[in-house]
């Protein structure tokens, strides 16, 4: 899969948002990136947690959040009244959701299903064919999620600190240029390559291409280099400080983001 392909694999999924059949799953795509934030918090809220009621108070930034909101935090003596309350009602949040998108998603995959098999000239056995559109519906979904998600933690992350967002971007290109490598002939010549541009792309392909790596190491390799540099970046700042629960987002956002690029450079097909 080469990086063209893997450009015209991400048209051709915006193009059928053009399609009115997509409009179906924007409930079942909301329910699944809100699905995907609340499993974030579930893993971010113990944290502050088990602080706070070790601390026997608030966190600044359980404070800040209130102050944000213009509300009045709850007295520092019912810390652990308030976070079992919220782990509960984040627990119970992340079942509904899964059910709601299970539902709707069941629903629509059944009404789709209908008119395709009246409209197949049944080329195909119906088993076998169901049993495609299955997988292309559940993939199509999938990457729907991926997209939005990680647009949505992006954007939060950019919002927080550009400079690190910028950093896990040029990550993910890095990730593309490995990809890119496995495909590209050293010997081949091109008479139409003859701008630096080109050149210096070329150069990187080569040395990717010379390094012979193993497709699994792609994405620790990239991981550890945009880690590498998000630390070089603070240590050259003025005031480094940085919230750990930031950390903690920028791995999740870039373990997504990486995952659903390898996805796409797999090739798998999309529906209607």
């Amino acid at each position: 899969m080469n990086e063209n392909n893997f450009y015209q694999n991400i048209y051709s999924f915006l193009r059928l948002y053009k399609n009115k059949t997509s409009l179906h799953f924007i409930l079942p795509v909301l329910l699944g990136v809100l699905y995907k934030l609340n499993l974030i918090a579930l893993f971010i809220i113990p944290i502050q947690a088990i602080k706070s009621v070790s601390e026997k108070e608030f966190s600044s930034i359980i404070k800040n959040f209130f102050k944000f909101l213009k509300l009045t935090a709850p007295p520092d003596q019912y810390a652990y009244l308030f976070f079992l309350i919220l782990i509960v009602f984040a627990l119970l949040s992340l079942l509904y959701i899964h059910k709601m998108k299970t539902y709707y998603f069941n629903k629509i995959k059944k009404e789709l299903l209908s008119i395709n098999l009246k409209n197949n000239s049944l080329s195909k056995d119906p088993i076998i064919y169901q049993k495609q559109f299955n997988k292309q519906l559940k993939n199509f979904l999938l990457n729907s999620e991926n997209i939005f998600f990680c647009l949505t933690l992006f954007i939060f992350i950019f919002l927080y600190d550009y400079q690190i967002s910028l950093i896990i971007i040029l990550g993910c290109l890095l990730y593309l240029f490995m990809d890119s490598a496995d495909n590209y002939d050293i010997n081949k010549v091109n008479i139409n390559k003859t701008k630096y541009s080109n050149f210096f792309y070329e150069l990187f392909l080569k040395f990717f291409k010379v390094l012979n790596l193993d497709k699994k190491m792609y994405k620790p390799i990239t991981s550890t280099i945009i880690m590498i540099s998000i630390m070089t970046l603070l240590f050259l700042r003025t005031n480094s400080s940085i919230s750990i629960i930031f950390i903690f987002l920028i791995r999740i956002f870039q373990n997504n983001m990486l995952n659903s690029l390898r996805k796409f450079l797999r090739g798998d097909k999309l529906p209607f």
